[in-house]
């Protein structure tokens, strides 16, 4: 037979308790974070995918000025 110890008076038992709640509701915000970086990631995409076509469209030309040799700029023309 199975032999059940009831382990609620032990404070070593409740301290793993009490660690693995807190690991779990930490592994759980990090999931919701990266869940939210995901959708702002797709939206950036999508909207640079967007200018892109907008830029295409308009047959526009893309001009780079190189001010010195670490910083250009570019303008659409």
């Amino acid at each position: 037979e199975p032999v059940v110890v009831d382990a609620s008076g032990c404070p070593h038992c409740a301290d793993l308790v009490m660690e693995r709640d807190s690991l779990r509701a930490a592994l759980a915000d990090a999931l919701e974070k990266e869940e939210g970086r995901d959708a702002i990631e797709a939206e950036l995409r999508a909207s640079k995918e967007q200018a892109q076509a907008a830029t295409k469209d308009a047959h526009s030309t893309m001009v780079q000025v190189q001010y010195t040799q670490r910083h250009t700029r570019t303008y659409i023309v």
